[in-house]
């Protein structure tokens, strides 16, 4: 069967090693969240060949394929690319709240753009926390 120009063009983008790294990303997630390739497909609504392409590196995902995949899996599309080695979905990390109007992202912006003597103030509160969650 004839792949259409937008697979053609993906494809031809992405070099032998990077495909393989992406399908041994892809085949790895799927497994440690026990799915079969049929369930996962099933989800993706694809084809069982479709994701068995991915995972034996014929074929990479789209762009819109590696986000679904990166939403269902929780991970980075970056990770899903082998971009990073990192799995960690940041954006969530970072778009927790530590308080009633502080999220973590907030936190750290704040601290980056602190003066140097709020960076030591900020630093000797963090601590102080550390030492309290030692004793408790």
């Amino acid at each position: 069967m004839q792949q259409n120009k937008k697979t053609d063009d993906i494809n031809e983008t992405f070099g032998v090693d990077r495909k393989n790294a992406i399908a041994l990303i892809l085949k790895d997630l799927r497994e440690k969240n026990n799915m079969t390739q049929k369930e996962l497909a099933k989800i993706l609504y694809v084809t069982d060949s479709t994701i068995s392409h991915y995972e034996q590196g014929i074929n990479v995902p789209t762009t819109e394929m590696v986000i679904k995949l990166a939403k269902l899996f929780d991970v980075t599309t970056d990770y899903l690319l082998n971009n990073c080695n990192y799995s960690v979905n940041y954006s969530k990390i970072l778009n927790k709240q530590l308080g009633k109007d502080i999220t973590i992202g907030k936190a750290i912006s704040i601290m980056l753009n602190a003066t140097k003597e709020e960076k030591d103030a900020i630093a000797g509160v963090i601590k102080m926390a550390e030492k309290l969650n030692n004793i408790l």
